[in-house]
Formats: structure tokens, C-alpha cells, sequence
């Protein structure tokens, strides 16, 4: 059966979401110390990759990984959140990855890993599942 259009261009969406989510994980793995690594908020103050102190969970990595994406930190009443074009969080996170805000908050969220285990370790082995899952 012939695949239409729309939907050979959702393969193709869902292909590069899938690549991304590879290059995130080698990124945290070869780039990212551990100390810089803090899932429980998307990043501390001022933060970019060299400056000491700082640190920032997998999304906010992202515009570091993908530094030409459109994606970035955003500050909103004090605080980092991330951004993709008009969307925050981990709805943003799941546009950009494209994959379910179901998929977004249990990959990204704290609130999704067993307590004490939240570093950035876990969180490789988590997306590196969810790939080889065929998600």
C-alpha cells in the first residue's frame, strides 16, 4: 500500500525526533560532568556551558546539543525554562523531540525517575530504552 504524503512526512518527523533524542543522550554523556547535571530544574543562574556553578537538566542541554535548533532558555519570573518556538517546558520538549507529552514528561521529568535517581546516567540509560524500545 502506498504511504501518502502526510504521511511519509510524519515518518520523516519522527525519524529526526529520534535522531535528536541520539545526539541528546551521546551529548549528556560525552559533554555534560555530572556536576553540571540537575534534573529537578531546566537550568540555574546565568547558565551556559563553561560557567561554573551552573547546572541544567536534559532539556535545558538541548540548546547546547543543538545550538542552531531555535531552541533556548528562556527567563520567565526568575527563572529558566525552555523554549521551542511559542511552547515551554515539556510540551516544547516534545514538539522539539517529537514524541508525546506522556513521552516528554516520563524522559524529562524528575517527577518520572525513582527517588535518587534522577542523574544524568539514568537519564541516558532512559532515552537510549526508549529508542531501542521503537518508540
Amino acid at each position: 500500500m502506498k504511504r501518502t504524503l502526510k504521511q511519509r512526512i510524519r515518518d520523516q518527523r519522527r525519524r529526526s525526533g529520534r535522531q535528536r533524542l541520539r545526539k541528546l543522550a551521546d551529548f549528556l554523556e560525552t559533554e555534560v560532568k555530572r556536576g553540571w547535571f540537575d534534573l529537578g530544574t531546566f537550568a540555574t543562574h546565568g547558565f551556559t556551558k563553561k560557567e561554573c556553578g551552573s547546572t541544567a537538566c536534559a532539556l535545558g542541554w538541548t540548546p547546547s546539543a543543538f545550538p542552531r535548533s531555535g531552541t533556548k532558555l528562556a527567563r520567565v519570573a526568575g527563572v529558566f525554562i525552555f523554549k521551542f518556538r511559542s511552547l515551554t517546558g515539556f510540551t516544547a520538549g516534545a514538539k522539539f523531540y517529537d514524541i508525546g507529552l506522556g513521552d516528554s514528561l516520563d524522559l524529562f521529568s524528575p517527577s518520572f525517575y525513582p527517588q535518587g535517581k534522577t542523574g544524568k546516567a539514568a537519564v541516558v540509560r532512559k532515552i537510549r530504552a526508549f529508542l531501542k524500545e521503537g518508540n
